[in-house]
Formats: C-alpha cells, structure tokens, sequence
C-alpha cells in the first residue's frame, strides 16, 4: 500500500511538473512524494513549496499524501478491508478519521480567518489561492514540515494554533509525531463527560476504559485549553507579540 501511493503520487506530481521542469520532473516527483507521505517535509526548493502555493494540483496531491501517511497504517489497512467487505470501522477508525476531519477543517478555518488580512501570508491573494495557503498551512503543521506561507511572518495567533497543531500530530502507526490524535481525543471525550457529569467518557458513542482516562485528565485538559485560548485571543485582539530571539 505504502508503495502505491507513493508511485502514484511521483506519477502526479512527475507529470505536473514536466512541462516547468523538463528532465528534473522525472527526480522531483518521486523524491517529493516520499517525503510527503513519511511526512518529512523535506523540499528541493529552498522557500519549501511556497512557489507552488496557487497549484491546485501540487497542493491536492502532497497534502493527500501527508494525510495517507499521518493516519497510520493500522487504519488504511482497515479501510481497504472494509471496502471489501463492509465491515463496520472500528472504534480507532473512527477516532481517528473523526480527530483528522476535525482538526483539518479547524485548522484551515483559523488559518483563514487570522492571516486573510496579513500582507505578509494571505492578505492580498486571490481568494482561491487564500483558501489553498490555509488549507495546507493546516495539514502541513502537524508535523509534516513543508510550508507555502512564510512561517516567520505568521501572526502571533496562527503561530500558537501552528504549535498546537504540531503538539497533536499524527495518529498511532502513522508516519508522523506528536502526542498522537487518539491521546487528543480521550482528553478531549474525558473533559466533555465531567462537564456534563457523565463517569465514562465515550468515543463513537462506547465507553472508554478507565485505564485510558486517570482521574486529573479532565481537569489539566480544561485548564490547558482555558489558558490556551485566553492566550490566543489575547494575541489576536491586541496585537501583543512575544518576545524572538
């Protein structure tokens, strides 16, 4: 599997890439595809991909790939049986589609909204070309490591979501670091069952083991996302900028 849409996205990206790059794209293509999906982020241009940020076609397939390889083998060797076979998806695949979907479509909305009137990211593209930066912005910061926005002239606000973005990171068996996307998720079902004074967290809607959620989870995750998000908003309401080196 890993093999396939490895060539199938050195075959993409060779072709696409062709008609600029003449006898290179026969390299590049293949030599950006694995670094993708092992999610590497390693790039033969020294901007990343930056120059290829209004491609459709560059940003469809290398984000493809890095989400193939961030999901973890475990789950795309359980989607090809299901496929087959129709069997229901198991409560990791779910988990972890559900954490990936969630944090893709988060991501890029907060990308949107924070660097749309930053002259030094977004601000001033076209609209599709807006919404292509932050889609990848999005996949790419849970540690995939590629960039097509300058990373230095991010705002304060997006550089914070970028953090915890790489924070999460992939999911189990998957190419990719992090605390893992099913740690996210426990964490997050362990808060949302205490402030609704459930006992058992659940995922998939079953219960969670006991084992999976100690007793100070829940607190430490709330206070961890109250002192986040005042931080955040702070950042993007007032401007303020943390001290560079």
């Amino acid at each position: 599997m890993t093999l396939a849409l490895e060539l199938a996205g050195a075959a993409l990206l060779a072709l696409h890439w062709w008609p600029t790059l003449g006898s290179a794209a026969p390299w590049y293509g293949p030599f950006h595809s694995v670094s993708a999906f092992n999610n590497a982020g390693f790039a033969l241009w020294s901007d990343s991909l930056s120059g290829w940020r209004g491609d459709a076609v560059v940003n469809g397939v290398v984000t493809a790939l890095i989400i193939a390889g961030r999901l973890g083998f475990f789950v795309l060797a359980e989607l090809g049986r299901n496929r087959r076979t129709g069997m229901r998806l198991s409560v990791h695949t779910t988990t972890v589609l559900s954490a990936t979907a969630l944090l893709l479509a988060a991501g890029t909305v907060a990308t949107f909204a924070l660097e749309s009137n930053n002259p030094q990211t977004l601000g001033g593209l076209p609209f599709s070309e807006q919404l292509l930066g932050s889609w990848f912005h999005s996949v790419a910061s849970r540690t995939a490591g590629f960039n097509t926005l300058d990373v230095p002239s991010l705002t304060e606000a997006t550089l914070f979501g970028t953090v915890f973005l790489m924070f999460v990171g992939a999911s189990p068996g998957g190419t990719g670091g992090g605390v893992k996307t099913t740690t996210f998720s426990i964490a997050a079902a362990a808060l949302w069952a205490t402030l609704r004074g459930h006992r058992e967290p659940t995922l998939s809607a079953r219960p969670t083991s006991p084992e999976s959620t100690p007793p100070s989870c829940p607190s430490a995750a709330a206070s961890r996302a109250a002192c986040s998000s005042s931080h955040c908003c702070r950042s993007w309401a007032y401007g303020k900028s943390w001290p560079r080196p």
